[in-house]
């Protein structure tokens, strides 16, 4: 039988769910053969099914298992824009068996010298540097940069034309904004915010919102 490309399901039905189908045809297209074949995008409920424009099927996120159990090996992806989402949907489907996780990266991007976990999407025109270490389940928008010897934690959206310099360090299910840049050296503590457009120009505490040029701590209360 010829190969046909792994099955894959994905978990969402927003933009960024129609932005990783394209990333997909964009892989497919540059292997000449098929490499991941998109079978189905999974909805949390009613609501967010019927939002989906796309000619790919939908199925409810509570007959995943049923639907895995169709495939000896069932790709799963979660392009969703929100760190704490993207951590929440891969709790509820990390017991299903069959599950793989692929990172899914655009063809011209270059992974020389690189370390990657599981799960990451990166999409068109994103840079990354010698040296630099993905863990899993990270949202690398179009065209954002990572310097050298950078270490992003799980569960991380880095925004489009984001900026993050060499050797820093960002903790897990961060946000890094739309045109955010993220000086050399810092440290990004778990579940910070940086605001789009800000200029981070020292460490950052876990569960910080940075916003502004310079950024700033947004004042709580």
């Amino acid at each position: 039988m010829k190969w046909q490309g792994l099955p894959v399901v994905i978990l969402g039905t927003g933009d960024v769910a129609r932005e990783l189908i394209y990333l997909i045809e964009e892989i497919n297209l540059a292997c000449r053969q098929p490499v991941y074949q998109v079978q189905a995008v999974a909805a949390e409920n009613e609501e967010t099914a019927g939002q989906w424009s796309g000619a790919v099927p939908v199925i409810a996120e509570a007959d995943l298992a049923a639907f895995a159990g169709r495939f000896p090996l069932l790709g799963a992806a979660i392009p969703i824009g929100s760190p704490m989402v993207i951590k929440k949907i891969y709790q509820k489907i990390k017991t299903i068996p069959n599950f793989v996780y692929p990172n899914f990266v655009h063809p011209h991007v270059n992974l020389r010298n690189i370390r990657l976990g599981m799960g990451n999407i990166i999409q068109e025109n994103v840079s990354i540097s010698i040296g630099a270490e993905l863990g899993d389940f990270n949202l690398l928008n179009y065209g954002c940069f990572l310097g050298h010897d950078v270490k992003i934690e799980d569960f991380t959206v880095i925004g489009p034309q984001a900026k993050v310099c060499g050797r820093v360090t960002v903790g897990g299910e961060s946000l890094i904004g739309v045109g955010a840049t993220v000086l050399q050296g810092l440290t990004i503590g778990r579940r910070a915010v940086v605001g789009a457009g800000a200029v981070v120009v020292c460490d950052t505490a876990a569960e910080e919102m940075m916003l502004g040029v310079p950024a700033r701590p947004k004042r709580k209360g």
